[in-house]
């Protein structure tokens, strides 16, 4: 089997062919996709010379679950099809990102993500830790059909503006309250101990946790002390601590989960968290002393 560089050039090389004739002129090109990008990855990027508004495709997943050489050719024409759908979707035109200091602080919003995924370019991005995770900030902006664009906020954009990391925080997590406040639901689990918890837009649903009011939200559901699992960026898992699950248990829960979510995009960490709610505060589940 090749290595997935070698996937990325034969992928690139051949979805020309299989492009409808208004793409003839595309530009596919090799890239790692990271400033940009909530989650940086190598991918490919495509472009065309009519417009400044290209795609990125992140391939991993395909890649991994090619299990022979020989499903190269259907990869390739699935990949063209969706070069196609995503050139056919883009907007005429970039988003403009904010210029002054008041328009870039009202589109600052906090994320937590992946340490590891992020290894590359951490000395080059605000941020502060959260245990093994990392938060950093986006800025977001509305594209003209609806979808929504964001841009991982960098140390040259807060030095330009003059802001330290400091007091990035506090406008970034006062921005993401306001707009997308917390939800809290069922899990698909047959059972009344697991529920999902994340935000109103539900992408980057896991900041929930770093919300002022994540413990007081939990209680109405979870009736005391609870552990979380926060395996995606996108929501994490809410744990009963009672009959059902206990610190023993909940480990193998943790691992059957790690099991399904390790290999996504959005995966953040395999580390079980315990709230302890008359305490009010959450920690490692290693570090808690009963």
């Amino acid at each position: 089997m090749f290595s997935y560089e070698e996937f990325l050039c034969n992928v690139k090389d051949g979805i020309c062919e299989y492009m409808p004739e208004r793409y003839s002129n595309i530009k596919v090109e090799v890239m790692d996709a990271d400033m940009k990008m909530h989650n940086p990855y190598r991918g490919l990027s495509v472009s065309c010379d009519d417009s400044e508004v290209g795609i990125c495709m992140d391939l991993s997943w395909l890649y991994d679950a090619m299990e022979s050489e020989e499903e190269m050719e259907d990869i390739i024409r699935h990949v063209a099809k969706m070069t196609e759908e995503g050139l056919d979707s883009r907007p005429e035109h970039l988003p403009e990102i904010a210029v002054d200091r008041q328009s870039f602080c009202e589109h600052l919003l906090i994320r937590l993500v992946n340490r590891d995924k992020y290894e590359q370019i951490i000395d080059r991005i605000p941020h502060r830790s959260f245990f093994d995770m990392v938060i950093t900030y986006t800025l977001i902006s509305q594209l003209p059909n609806g979808h929504v664009y964001g841009t991982l906020v960098t140390d040259d954009m807060i030095e330009e503006h003059g802001i330290y990391e400091a007091e990035l925080y506090e406008i970034a997590i006062e921005n993401s309250k306001q707009r997308f406040p917390i939800e809290i639901c069922k899990s698909d689990f047959k059972n009344d101990e697991i529920f999902l918890a994340g935000i109103t837009c539900g992408v980057g649903g896991a900041t929930c946790m770093l919300y002022d009011e994540f413990i007081d939200m939990t209680l109405p559901v979870m009736e005391g002390d609870f552990f979380i699992l926060p395996v995606s960026t996108d929501f994490v898992f809410l744990v009963k601590d009672g009959e059902v699950y206990d610190k023993e248990s909940i480990r193998e829960l943790s691992g059957m989960l790690n099991g399904l979510f390790r290999k996504e995009d959005d995966y953040l960490t395999g580390e079980v968290f315990f709230c302890d709610v008359s305490n009010r505060y959450i920690t490692r589940l290693g570090d808690h002393v009963n």
